[in-house]
């Protein structure tokens, strides 16, 4: 995707997370409170499987979405504490597994397993899941495996082990009856890597991408699939997710259905494991943005930043990017009816694929940043792909 760059005025923007998180929600909770008031004024393996299945406790249920915490290992802890997170647990909706929660590795245990947890049997997919998560402000991968097993690693080992986030991951639980999609232009099932094939499964107005896909030497196109009727966006979505050797990959759905991998990792392997959005016509309602940030619809047909609820569960959609005099990285303010219960940080994508992170707190504040001094969400921000539960 070719966004228009915008150089900033200033390099060292407030935009800027710092590399590690754990004096950031201090910062972002004294910064909410003063743009929540001018907001307002302006607006007027076996056995570690049999553990995790007996210590599922259940959690306190909010909007009939009820958690689970999950059994760490490995030297996994929650980050609860420190972010207000919420435990790492897991939830059933509908047939749909969430995750939520933020945890790192004790420095003792940072040579040890990638593995940090296992599903109990009712929570886990029928085909090996890749996934992308925010690993301190970078891409994370995220495997889950239909044995119920779930490494995550990052590039940069400590990444990962310092900060994850399971926030916003979810995916259908097994079984699942899909519908295989057709594939185009030499495109071929990626279904050797354990994945099954590229298909997808609608619940609720919502359509899930499942499988995954690779390229053989010399395809014709970057287009791959068309959906069919029934199962396009209302807007085009950008979205980021897994590619070969955990190397980040996009993709691009048009309001026609038509699918496109947007970069070249995707001749070798791109996932459509955990990607879903609301199928038109979908009613949602639109955010009022502040700080300079400004809908993107115009130039790229995305629709403009807004939320759905439906059933308990929150979904964002559209774009944004923000005027380049303004450097706040918080840009609305949810509702009441789509505010999580903890702070939430979800994985975005940010001009040209860059990643970026998305905050929400719970009393609706809600951010986008890059790490470090990467002004990316500034000049492009998609909001596709994001959702959870209200309860998260």
């Amino acid at each position: 995707m070719n966004v228009v760059s915008r150089k900033p005025a200033d390099s060292t923007a407030a935009l800027a997370a710092p590399r590690c998180r754990r004096a950031r929600p201090v910062l972002l909770a004294a910064a909410a409170a003063a743009a929540s008031a001018l907001t307002l004024l302006a607006a007027g393996p076996g056995a570690a499987s049999a553990a995790t299945d007996r210590a599922a406790s259940a959690q306190p249920t909010v909007a009939g979405v009820p958690w689970h915490k999950l059994t760490l290992l490995n030297h996994w802890r929650s980050d609860q504490k420190f972010f207000n997170s919420g435990d790492p647990a897991w939830a059933i909706h509908d047939g749909v597994v969430y995750l939520r929660g933020v945890m790192d590795q004790s420095p003792r245990g940072f040579s040890a397993s990638n593995t940090f947890a296992v599903l109990p049997k009712a929570a886990r997919p029928a085909r090996k899941l890749y996934l992308t998560v925010d690993a301190d402000g970078v891409y994370g991968d995220l495997v889950i495996y239909p044995t119920g097993v779930m490494d995550v690693s990052s590039a940069a080992p400590l990444e990962a082990k310092s900060f994850t986030s399971l926030d916003g991951i979810s995916f259908p639980a097994s079984p699942t009856t899909g519908h295989t999609l057709t594939l185009l232009n030499g495109w071929q099932s990626g279904q050797q890597f354990g994945t099954g094939n590229p298909a997808f499964w609608q619940k609720n107005g919502v359509v899930y991408l499942l499988g995954s896909l690779r390229a053989p030497s010399g395809f014709s196109s970057k287009n791959f699939a068309v959906l069919p009727p029934g199962a396009h966006p209302a807007r085009v979505l950008y979205i980021n997710t897994e590619g070969y050797g955990g190397a980040p990959e996009r993709i691009t759905i048009g309001t026609n259905g038509a699918m496109t991998v947007l970069s070249s990792q995707g001749d070798n392997f791109t996932s459509l494991a955990a990607i879903s959005f609301p199928a038109a016509p979908t009613t949602g309602h639109k955010l009022t943005l502040i700080n300079g940030w400004q809908s993107s619809q115009s130039q790229y047909g995305t629709g403009d930043p807004g939320y759905w609820v439906s059933n308990g569960i929150v979904h964002l959609v559209g774009s944004l990017n923000q005027n380049p005099s303004d450097f706040d990285a918080q840009f609305a303010v949810l509702p009441t009816a789509a505010r999580p219960a903890h702070e939430l940080v979800l994985p975005t994508y940010t001009n040209e694929g860059a990643f970026g992170y998305v905050i929400i707190l719970p009393a609706g504040q809600i951010y986008v940043l890059n790490l470090g001094s990467d002004t990316s969400a500034k000049l492009y921000t998609s909001l596709a792909n994001i959702a959870y539960p209200v309860s998260s």
